[in-house]
């Protein structure tokens, strides 16, 4: 799970994050540095100055009678567990159960030993019990230690004795499924990413070696070689709303000091809607709809013997090029592309269903004016156009941001879905920014990690940037995309961009004019300068 610090968190806030999967563990640093609290104690938590850690779940035990059997009780006495030690960090060992006390015991403590008998560590923690195993005051029922100058790959084997502290020798503890009385005793190894990562940091992995593609992109476009791509996923809030391209912005913003980039607004996938401000440089004729499950997103622009003619009008980028994406498939038909007035090319795309990238050359040269048109036959999609120059490399920024799409739709499918059509695109960079519509349906955190991975597998070569959803103002979507933000950062590799942590929450984003009501999950337009301003400090990093 790794490390997520987090000061002032409220008992709900981490019931909340962590109460959708397992296995999940929190420490409470700031009442005692030894104490852990399982998921189901985590709504004991509740003081303002909280730091919590969340940790991986390495191995577990668990010593009872029997499954069933509440009132026979097992003497519990040199129990052994054994766990792999991680490739790095380190390793806490929880020890959890009620019990009932020992005659002649205040106190408890619980040490560990190695298989030549030598003491490995002991709790510092001293928890008395009553008799009847109900919790006192204060109490947690858990121990825990960490264990260190371990060899990765190596299995360890350990011996747990539980020690009367006064004393210091062994006792034997009563324990068992019975949690109205004494409790299962469980054995929990916990292990620690060994790169910390301060819940402070808005950039996470950021610099050359993490962003090796994009520093190889660079150096090949000033040298003239090859353009290099950089292709923004996602959904609305990737895309921009109310006609703020965020592909256009970054554009703008990379081209300007203090970066001065060669940049040039690459393509633009078809948007989900009809609507000019969402995708400006479209403008579908009769018989080109929406709704087709093919290309970014699993959507498309689809035609069906269209009666009119679908426009697609570049006023942004210099371009003597266009790469016009498209389905194939039995009934393809044909597609007639014109760019201006030029010499219409025919593209028959009848074939076994797949992808295609045509590339029209514009014999007028290079220009901002360009008009590209195009007519079909048959059924098929077109799934995105992309004007370019020949003559000078640039970095091309493009959007394939599909709106009410999310990490499922887009992780789903293959051949002529998302990660195919990402594929035949061949990025050098690409951005993801998804969690907003995962969590309007509730999709689980490990379910939300499970869909990203996939996503992102694509192109290995290329470099990923992954963006935290930016606050809802619905309490459990929030919640769902917290946990998604802390397995973004702490359960994968790439570059992370935390824009949870930098808006806050909803009301403190409202506040500073970020986000704006009704609207209870975009950014605003200055919000949006938010966005594009961190996704710009990462690229710099490196």
């Amino acid at each position: 799970m790794g490390i997520l610090d987090v000061p002032g968190a409220s008992a709900a806030q981490v019931s909340a994050l962590i109460a959708a999967e397992t296995p999940t563990a929190v420490f409470d640093t700031s009442r005692d540095a030894n104490s852990l609290y399982s998921m189901r104690q985590a709504a004991a938590i509740s003081s303002a100055a909280s730091s919590l850690i969340m940790l991986k779940k390495i191995a577990d035990a668990v010593w009872y009678t029997n499954g069933v059997d509440t009132t026979n009780y097992s003497s519990m006495a040199n129990s052994n567990f054994s766990f792999v030690a991680p490739a790095s960090g380190r390793v806490f060992i929880r020890v959890s159960f009620a019990y009932s006390m020992p005659a002649g015991a205040a106190t408890l403590h619980m040490r560990l030993y190695d298989t030549a008998n030598n003491p490995i560590a002991a709790s510092r923690r001293r928890i008395k019990v009553n008799n009847t195993g109900a919790l006192a005051s204060g109490e947690n029922g858990v121990y825990a230690v960490e264990v260190t100058a371990l060899t990765p790959g190596t299995t360890y084997t350990y011996t747990l004795r539980i020690l009367n502290t006064a004393s210091i020798t062994q006792v034997t503890v009563i324990s068992d499924l019975d949690t109205n009385g004494s409790g299962p005793m469980v054995v929990e190894v916990w292990s620690q990413p060994a790169v910390a990562t301060s819940d402070v940091d808005e950039l996470t992995r950021t610099g050359p070696s993490v962003l090796n593609a994009w520093v190889a992109g660079k150096a090949a476009v000033v040298a003239g070689t090859r353009d290099c791509k950089v292709l923004l996923i996602g959904d609305s809030t990737m895309k921009g709303t109310s006609g703020n391209d965020l592909a256009s912005q970054l554009t703008s913003v990379l081209a300007a000091a203090p970066y001065n980039l060669p940049v040039a607004r690459g393509g633009d996938a078809p948007s989900l809607w009809n609507l000019p401000t969402l995708s400006p440089r479209y403008t579908p004729g009769a018989g080109w709809a929406t709704g087709g499950n093919y290309g970014f997103g699993s959507q498309g622009r689809i035609y069906n013997n269209p009666a009119g003619v679908l426009t697609y009008t570049n006023t942004e980028t210099s371009a003597d090029r266009f790469d016009v994406y498209l389905l194939v498939s039995p009934t393809g038909g044909d597609v007639t592309m014109q760019v201006n007035a030029e010499t219409p090319v025919v593209e028959n795309v009848n074939g076994a269903t797949g992808l295609r990238k045509v590339t029209l050359t514009v014999a007028a040269g290079v220009a901002t004016t360009h008009v590209l048109k195009i007519t079909a036959t048959g059924t098929g999609a077109l799934l995105m156009v992309e004007p370019w120059r020949s003559t000078a490399k640039r970095i091309r920024i493009a959007s394939a941001a599909i709106h009410s799409s999310s990490a499922q739709t887009w992780a789903t499918g293959s051949s002529i879905y998302s990660r195919s059509m990402i594929s035949l695109y061949a990025p050098d960079v690409i951005v993801m920014l998804h969690g907003a519509n995962d969590s309007i349906v509730a999709r689980s955190p490990s379910d939300f990690l499970a869909d990203v991975k996939t996503l992102l597998a694509v192109v290995p070569a290329a470099d990923k940037i992954v963006l935290s959803p930016a606050p809802s103002q619905v309490p459990a979507e929030y919640s769902l995309m917290t946990d998604y933000a802390v397995r973004e950062r702490y359960q994968l590799p790439y570059p992370f961009i935390d824009q949870l942590k930098h808006f806050g929450t909803y009301d403190a984003a409202a506040a500073a004019g970020w986000m704006t009501p009704p609207d209870q999950r975009h950014p605003s337009a200055s919000g949006q300068t938010q966005q594009i301003a961190l996704m710009a400090q990462m690229l710099a990093s490196a």
